[in-house]
């Protein structure tokens, strides 16, 4: 049901071999092992005891290489479970904790903190000019300790007064080499922060410092618990993060890393891990850097952040929560850094040559030398864990910045080859790791608002634009609600033009089993779009398989449907009479026998899908929507739904009641014109029929302008 026709197995075919053939051994090395040498190497030569280096997407660990040791005493190997110091990477996980009671109402973000901690309603703020201590120009927020604009450092910056000030209240990191955090409670830290001048006042420029431990004391205060407790409750638990608290436990210790440094040129240990202080934690509970995890549990935490929050069953934020930690918050701070509610935030370059393109990335790095980075956009997640103090983040950069360059080669690999990796990490972390299965989020798009609705268990992804009356529109194969980037902006001036993904493509989930493809399934999922937005009725518009819901569902619930458009599908009883009768129709349809053969998925892929579409941008686009979809889904329409030899006309459908438009493109190579004969006998009420010459099936892209018009003209009764 498509134009593809017998054009599609041909072109497919040559590109199997080269993408689909062995797609683990054929993208493996391309991928991995140049970031697998780069930290053989950096420990060959002395500069790194050991790392791990771990790549993620979605909920599937593709990669994970381990090398060297965590102690270079004992020699013991370092693996992805061994527990780290990460510093700073607490940071995210404390500034997700404190989301938690946003959504629960205990804070707004614009609140001062002196409401919470009366301690800063006498904060002042260092003139360097007066050289004395000056009230600030307006409160201190929790914004400000979000994202660092309090003008709290670690200690003076340089200040010789604010340095002595520090060092007199305590709030300064100890030996060895600024490793262990202030002797006091992060209560006694607050209130012993709020006596020393700020380095400038509230949201004037990025300083980083204790903030995030100011947070943390925020969330005991809203919570009325310990912090780790908190923390625990909110996020460790719910993400089964095991391995990740602010102490060692006992049953743990065996898998503790000892921290290096270099001495005279040579890797040696600063603080072993038997008798470090870190096994049994710290007074100062530090939401900035007291936390010990794991390379495999923090991934538990980066799976999260690029899907929306939500980790397997367990949501810990909602999406549009994380949205607004992702948002840039220093729009009114000079200078170029950005940072959102607990990430930096910058563009990078993903992919290379043509198809390099930008895309956003969140991450944060940790003093003893570790790092994560997250592409949301693209459901990727990076962590580099070694122990190394102070910090050394240039291997780190090297190998994810590797990775980046390779990612079109990355997700052309459907599976992880190294499972085994995933089960470590945790047996529960992916119930599948196939490529095809939906992760991350959508990336922003000019043409409308983002959204998912429920139908039945089944989460679709939409596209929403405009005001008015509710006009659903619904795409064929193999294509995605991108097919109608050119007739949304026109029609949205009239409708809320709702476009939506298929079950089985792109960010729609993708349900196995034939038995959740059959129409009164799809017919469903138009219900439930219309449910959503709580209409009684749409407009429907339907391409291709697109094309027969929108019969069917017209046919089917006529008070729901307010008129009806179909391109390039006759309606069921013309395409069965031509299938039984027509020896053309029955060799242009030979590409769905094809389809319904079992194996029929296993030959197709995301490029030699894309050969019809024309223009470059939107190829790339397709190609990305295809590699997020599911191809024995798309499959699974042909093999619930198509009639199967030997063909019988069926005639005898419920009539349409309402207006139908019926456009056309008269070069479709697979749905012939003659299908089109006879639709006025299923339509009792007004059929409107436009053929279109030299536009092919795929019509409202060859024709676009014609197409649009067409459909204006006609939903709205606009003349020429």
């Amino acid at each position: 049901m498509t134009g593809l026709a017998r054009r599609v197995l041909i072109t497919t075919a040559c590109l199997v071999i080269c993408w689909n053939a062995s797609p683990l051994t054929a993208a493996e090395p391309a991928v991995f092992d140049h970031a697998t040498a780069l930290v053989d190497q950096a420990i060959d030569k002395g500069e790194v005891a050991g790392a791990v280096h771990l790549v993620g997407r979605g909920g599937t660990i593709l990669h994970s290489h381990q090398a060297g040791v965590r102690d270079i005493v004992s020699g013991d190997s370092i693996e992805s479970d061994t527990v780290v110091r990460i510093y700073s990477m607490t940071k995210p996980i404390t500034s997700v904790a404190a989301m938690t009671l946003y959504e629960q109402g205990r804070f707004q973000l614009d609140d001062p903190v002196s409401k919470f901690i009366p301690a800063f309603e006498k904060s002042s703020v260092w003139d360097g000019d007066m050289q004395m201590a000056v009230a600030p120009k307006r409160p201190m927020t929790v914004r400000d300790v979000f994202r660092h604009t309090t003008g709290f450092a670690y200690g003076g910056n340089g200040n010789a007064e604010l340095e002595r000030r520090y060092q007199q209240a305590g709030l300064k990191y100890r030996p060895p080499q600024a490793m262990l955090p202030p002797e006091m409670t992060i209560e006694e830290a607050a209130n012993r922060l709020a006596s020393i001048p700020a380095h400038h006042h509230p949201g004037e420029q990025f300083t980083y410092g204790f903030s995030t431990d100011l947070l943390g004391r925020l969330i005991e205060v809203w919570s009325g618990m310990p912090l780790n407790q908190y923390v625990q409750q909110a996020v460790l638990q719910p993400l089964e993060m095991r391995d990740t608290a602010f102490h060692v436990p006992a049953d743990r210790q065996q898998r503790f890393a000892s921290c290096h440094t270099k001495r005279q040129g040579e890797l040696a240990i600063v603080d072993p891990c038997k008798g470090s202080p870190f096994i049994d934690g710290f007074q100062f509970l530090s939401g900035g850097g007291g936390l010990t995890s794991t390379a495999a549990d923090y991934a538990k935490f980066c799976q999260m952040l690029v899907e929306d929050g939500r980790r397997n069953e367990t949501q810990i934020l909602k999406p549009e929560t994380l949205q607004m930690m992702f948002a840039d918050q220093l729009g009114d701070v000079p200078g170029d850094f950005r940072f959102g509610l607990g990430f930096a935030i910058n563009d990078i370059q993903v992919g290379s040559g043509e198809s390099s393109r930008s895309v956003k990335q969140y991450s944060w790095g940790g003093y003893a030398s570790t790092d994560f980075r997250i592409v949301p956009e693209l459901g990727l997640y990076q962590i580099f864990v070694r122990q190394h103090v102070p910090s050394q983040h240039q291997l780190a950069r090297e190998v994810f910045d590797h990775i980046y360059s390779k990612y079109d080669l990355l997700v052309s690999n459907p599976k992880s080859q190294d499972g085994e990796v995933a089960d470590q990490a945790s047996a529960s972390d992916s119930d599948s790791t196939s490529e095809s299965q939906p992760v991350a989020k959508p990336e922003s798009t000019d043409l409308g608002t983002h959204g998912f609705v429920d139908s039945d268990g089944v989460k679709l992804h939409y596209v929403t634009r405009g005001k008015g009356k509710l006009l659903v529109m619904l795409h064929g194969f193999p294509d995605y609600w991108y097919t109608w980037r050119e007739q949304i902006p026109a029609l949205a001036e009239h409708f809320q033009v709702v476009a939506i993904d298929l079950r089985g493509y792109n960010w729609s989930d993708q349900p196995e089993g034939v038995q959740n493809y059959t129409l009164d399934k799809l017919v469903g999922d138009v219900d439930a779009v219309i449910d959503h937005f709580g209409q009684d009725q749409a407009i429907i518009v339907g391409h291709d398989w697109g094309g027969m819901i929108a019969w069917t569902f017209a046919m089917q619930r006529p008070k729901r449907t307010e008129k009806l458009v179909v391109l390039n599908l006759p309606h069921p009883a013309g395409l069965t009479r031509e299938l039984a009768n027509n020896p053309d129709q029955q060799a242009a349809s030979a590409y769905a026998r094809e389809f319904q053969k079992p194996d029929a998925a296993s030959k197709l892929n995301a490029q030699g899908l894309t050969f019809w579409v024309k223009d470059p941008e939107a190829r790339r686009k397709y190609v990305q929507a295809f590699q997020r979809s599911s191809f024995e889904a798309m499959l699974n329409f042909y093999k619930a739904n198509y009639p199967r030899p030997p063909y019988q006309a069926q005639q005898e459908f419920p009539k349409v009641e309402c207006p139908v438009l019926l456009l056309h493109g008269l070069d479709d190579t697979a749905l012939l014109p003659e299908g089109l004969n006879g639709t006025w006998n299923q339509v009792q009420n007004e059929l409107t029929l436009v053929t279109i010459p030299g536009a092919s099936h795929f019509v409202q892209q060859d024709a676009a302008e014609s197409v649009t018009g067409h459909l204006v003209r006609w939903l709205t009764g606009f003349a020429e």
